[in-house]
Protein backbone atom coordinates (compact mmCIF):
# COMPACT_ATOMS: atom_id res chain seq x y z
CA UNK A 1 0.00 0.00 0.00
CA UNK A 2 1.44 3.60 -0.63
CA UNK A 3 2.45 5.88 1.70
CA UNK A 4 -0.19 8.68 2.65
CA UNK A 5 0.40 11.88 0.80
CA UNK A 6 -1.22 14.98 2.88
CA UNK A 7 -1.59 17.53 0.49
CA UNK A 8 0.02 21.18 2.67
CA UNK A 9 0.91 22.86 -0.16
CA UNK A 10 -1.28 25.07 -2.48
CA UNK A 11 -0.79 27.31 -5.82
CA UNK A 12 -2.43 29.40 -7.28
CA UNK A 13 -3.33 29.04 -10.84
CA UNK A 14 -1.50 32.75 -11.93
CA UNK A 15 1.44 31.35 -9.70
CA UNK A 16 1.67 28.29 -11.80
CA UNK A 17 1.70 30.08 -14.83
CA UNK A 18 4.78 32.22 -13.40
CA UNK A 19 6.38 29.75 -11.77
CA UNK A 20 5.66 26.24 -13.86
CA UNK A 21 9.23 25.11 -13.78
CA UNK A 22 9.72 25.54 -10.02
CA UNK A 23 6.27 24.40 -8.83
CA UNK A 24 6.71 20.96 -10.87
CA UNK A 25 10.11 20.24 -10.07
CA UNK A 26 8.33 20.38 -5.92
CA UNK A 27 5.93 17.60 -7.10
CA UNK A 28 8.47 14.95 -6.29
CA UNK A 29 7.62 16.05 -2.42
CA UNK A 30 4.43 15.30 -2.89
CA UNK A 31 0.85 16.53 -4.71
CA UNK A 32 -0.03 19.78 -4.51
CA UNK A 33 -3.49 21.69 -4.45
CA UNK A 34 -3.87 24.05 -7.46
CA UNK A 35 -6.68 26.69 -6.40
CA UNK A 36 -8.73 29.31 -8.81
CA UNK A 37 -10.18 32.34 -6.86
CA UNK A 38 -8.90 30.71 -3.65
CA UNK A 39 -11.08 27.33 -4.04
CA UNK A 40 -9.25 23.73 -4.54
CA UNK A 41 -9.64 23.38 -8.72
CA UNK A 42 -7.23 20.46 -8.96
CA UNK A 43 -4.57 18.15 -7.50
CA UNK A 44 -1.02 18.17 -9.39
CA UNK A 45 0.51 14.67 -8.92
CA UNK A 46 3.97 13.55 -10.30
CA UNK A 47 3.87 10.98 -12.78
CA UNK A 48 5.36 8.78 -10.98
CA UNK A 49 2.68 8.61 -7.89
CA UNK A 50 0.25 8.42 -10.15
CA UNK A 51 1.06 5.64 -12.13
CA UNK A 52 1.73 3.97 -8.62
CA UNK A 53 -1.16 5.30 -7.39
CA UNK A 54 -3.57 3.43 -10.22
CA UNK A 55 -1.73 0.46 -9.94
CA UNK A 56 -2.42 0.29 -6.28
CA UNK A 57 -6.33 0.94 -7.20
CA UNK A 58 -6.42 -1.72 -9.79
CA UNK A 59 -5.07 -4.32 -7.06
CA UNK A 60 -7.35 -3.53 -4.30
CA UNK A 61 -10.27 -3.72 -6.54
CA UNK A 62 -9.17 -7.39 -7.47
CA UNK A 63 -8.55 -7.88 -3.99
CA UNK A 64 -12.84 -6.63 -3.53
CA UNK A 65 -13.45 -8.70 -6.43
CA UNK A 66 -11.83 -11.80 -5.50
CA UNK A 67 -13.30 -10.98 -1.76
CA UNK A 68 -17.13 -10.51 -2.81
CA UNK A 69 -16.60 -14.02 -5.09
CA UNK A 70 -15.56 -15.61 -2.13
CA UNK A 71 -18.39 -14.54 -0.13
CA UNK A 72 -20.83 -15.70 -2.87
CA UNK A 73 -19.22 -19.16 -3.07
CA UNK A 74 -19.63 -19.47 0.60
CA UNK A 75 -23.30 -18.07 0.82
CA UNK A 76 -23.83 -20.52 -2.49
CA UNK A 77 -21.50 -23.23 -3.32
CA UNK A 78 -23.31 -24.63 -5.87
CA UNK A 79 -22.81 -21.65 -8.17
CA UNK A 80 -18.93 -22.77 -7.97
CA UNK A 81 -18.04 -23.94 -11.19
CA UNK A 82 -14.85 -26.67 -11.46
CA UNK A 83 -11.46 -25.51 -12.40
CA UNK A 84 -11.25 -27.64 -15.43
CA UNK A 85 -14.58 -25.90 -17.01
CA UNK A 86 -13.06 -22.42 -16.20
CA UNK A 87 -10.24 -23.25 -18.23
CA UNK A 88 -12.59 -24.88 -20.89
CA UNK A 89 -14.30 -22.01 -21.43
CA UNK A 90 -10.75 -19.38 -21.09
CA UNK A 91 -9.45 -21.78 -23.79
CA UNK A 92 -12.89 -22.00 -25.96
CA UNK A 93 -13.19 -26.05 -25.57
CA UNK A 94 -16.00 -28.39 -24.82
CA UNK A 95 -15.76 -30.31 -21.86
Amino acid sequence: MSAAYPITRTVGVSDLRNRQKEILAQLSDGPIVLSQNNQPAAVLVDVKLWNSLLEELADLQDALVALERRAAADRKPSDLESLENVAAELLGRDV
